[in-house]
């Protein structure tokens, strides 16, 4: 017992003779982890933002592209859609795109709220810009837009494409904004452009069937030139790419 007392006694007094860290040492190893976390957390940050953009966008344009091979299950194929071929006037188009999204679309989407043309109602309209920063709507409703808001927050606005005439009809361009009015609101960080043509029978992102290097750096490309189309290819390039964001995007 004696010796078990005397290691014992030998092993407290090892142990409480080992030096403590200074203060100064302490804040000096808080400082480092400080300036490391300052170092990794805005790419740990941006990552993380790339990655909710890219799925919530994959979960947007799977949601549109089931809801029109539903809808074609019903009513055939979309190039006999009452939509396809249309020559329409300017004041013609609303009511035919509200129609579209009423007949074809809304059975088979869970729609929360429609917007029509009343520019009081700031959860559809409002300012967006391109990607290299070119303001491209005041925030107002335009004659030739139907706009509403999915269950899950994404903003979905549908235009007729012009034909350079003065008429409408055929190819519908479909932008979407996938966190709805909070910033940026801007191409390529959260609005995307999509496209629907009668002779595909289906939603494609727009520019899809454009090279890689097109789908960059063109007028339309994902970069941040000063065009006011800058940023339209974005989601083209992210579906390219399959469905990443990858090095050379303009994050």
């Amino acid at each position: 017992m004696k010796h078990y007392k005397r290691k014992s006694s030998l092993l407290l007094r090892h142990l409480f003779s080992v030096p403590a860290f200074t203060l100064a040492e302490v804040l000096i190893t808080l400082g480092i982890i400080g300036v490391v976390a300052a170092m990794t957390m805005p790419a740990l940050i941006t990552n993380y933002q790339k990655q909710k953009t890219v799925t919530q966008l994959k979960k947007t344009y799977s949601i549109l592209s089931q809801a029109l091979v539903a809808a074609q299950q019903e009513y055939g194929d979309m190039s006999g859609w009452e939509y396809s071929g249309m020559n329409l006037e300017a004041d013609e188009t609303n009511d035919a795109l509200n129609n579209f999204v009423q007949k074809y679309l809304e059975p088979h989407i869970k729609i929360i709220e429609y917007c029509y043309g009343d520019s009081s109602n700031k959860s559809c309209f409002y300012k967006y810009y391109s990607r290299g920063g070119v303001l491209l709507s005041s925030g107002s409703p335009t004659s030739n837009s139907a706009s509403f808001i999915m269950n899950d927050g994404v903003v979905v606005r549908l235009e007729f494409n012009n034909d350079g005439n003065g008429k409408f009809g055929g190819t519908i361009f479909v932008k979407v904004d996938l966190n709805g009015k909070k910033q940026p609101n801007m191409l390529g960080k959260d609005r995307f452009d999509m496209v629907i043509e009668p002779n595909t029978s289906k939603i494609e992102m727009f520019g899809i069937g454009q090279t890689r290097e097109n789908l960059l750096n063109s007028g339309r490309g994902c970069n941040t030139n000063s065009s006011a189309h800058a940023g339209e290819y974005c989601g083209g390039l992210i579906q390219y790419d399959g469905w990443e964001i990858k090095d050379g995007y303009p994050w």
